[in-house]
C-alpha cells in the first residue's frame, strides 16, 4: 500500500538524515535534506522497476521483501565502502565515525532481513523467528544507537 510504501521510506530516511548531517557544513539545510530524500527513494523506486519488469518478483510479497533488502544491502555497502568515506573526508572524526557506524548497523538490519527472507523462502520456519532481530533493531534500536553513538554536539535536545 502507499502508507506501507511511506512508512518504509520514512524508515530508511532516518540514516540518510543521519549521513547529510555528517556531511553537511551547514546543518540540515534545503540541499542536505534533498539529498537525504533522494538517497531514501533510491531502493523503492528500484525494487518498483524490479517488481514491472520481473513478473516473478512481483507474483510473491516475500520475494519483493527479498528484493527491497537486497538491493538495500547492495546501495548500504556501496555508501559504507565507497560514497561515504570520500563524501565525510572533510567531517570531523566524530562525525565520520557516527555516519559510518549508523550505516553499518542499517546494513546489519537489511542483512539479517535478508536472511530471513531467503529461509523462509526455502521453507525454513526458523527465518520467521529470525526477523525478530532486524524488527528490534528497526523499531526499537535505531534511534537509541544514532544517540548514543551520536557527537556529544549532536546530542544536546534543546538550548544548552
Amino acid at each position: 500500500s502507499v502508507l506501507g510504501v511511506a512508512f518504509v521510506i520514512a524508515g530508511d530516511l532516518r540514516l540518510f538524515v543521519v549521513v547529510e548531517r555528517c556531511v553537511s557544513r551547514r546543518g540540515l539545510d534545503a540541499r542536505a535534506v534533498g539529498l537525504a530524500v533522494a538517497s531514501a527513494l533510491v531502493v523503492p523506486i528500484a525494487s518498483a522497476v524490479a517488481r514491472l519488469a520481473v513478473p516473478a518478483v512481483a507474483a510473491s510479497e516475500r520475494v519483493q521483501y527479498l528484493v527491497y533488502e537486497a538491493m538495500f544491502v547492495a546501495l548500504a555497502l556501496v555508501w559504507r565502502l565507497g560514497v561515504l568515506p570520500a563524501r565525510l573526508r572533510e567531517a570531523t572524526p566524530e562525525a565520520r565515525r557516527w555516519a559510518l557506524s549508523a550505516t553499518t548497523f542499517v546494513l546489519a538490519q537489511y542483512t539479517l532481513w535478508a536472511t530471513a527472507d531467503v529461509l523462509i523462502l526455502a521453507g525454513r520456519d526458523v527465518g520467521f523467528a529470525l526477523r525478530l532481530a532486524p524488527n528490534a533493531l528497526y523499531y526499537a534500536l535505531f534511534l537509541p544507537f544514532v544517540y548514543a553513538t551520536a557527537p556529544a554536539s549532536e546530542r544536546a535536545l534543546g538550548p544548552a
